[in-house]
């Protein structure tokens, strides 16, 4: 459920390669030295997702008003992000 495979050279990638990411913007692949870094499309997706879920739980159980709600899935989703970003699958870095 977690093996995560390099988009290039579809070999699996070890969970401490993938921890690597949380302190550097790009990491490089053991077997075809490519730059490997977070799927943006995924951070989007799982931001709004994370930040709606946040909100929905917040409402439910705190009672806050809907400024409060945005301002705990805002902050909470800029500091927690990155943590779920590791489970998702990786895309080739491409400098510019």
């Amino acid at each position: 459920m977690f093996k995560r495979y390099c988009p290039n050279c579809k070999k699996t990638l070890n969970w401490k390669l993938r921890r690597k990411l949380l302190k550097q913007e790009v990491v490089v692949c053991p077997w075809c030295a490519k730059g490997l870094r977070f799927n943006f499309k995924y951070q989007v997706v799982n931001g709004c997702v994370y930040g709606a879920i946040i909100g929905v739980l917040s409402i439910t159980f705190f009672d806050l008003a809907a400024f409060d709600v945005a301002l705990i899935a805002i902050v909470s989703g800029a500091f927690l992000q990155k943590y779920l970003d590791v489970l998702f699958p990786l895309e080739i870095h491409r400098s510019l």
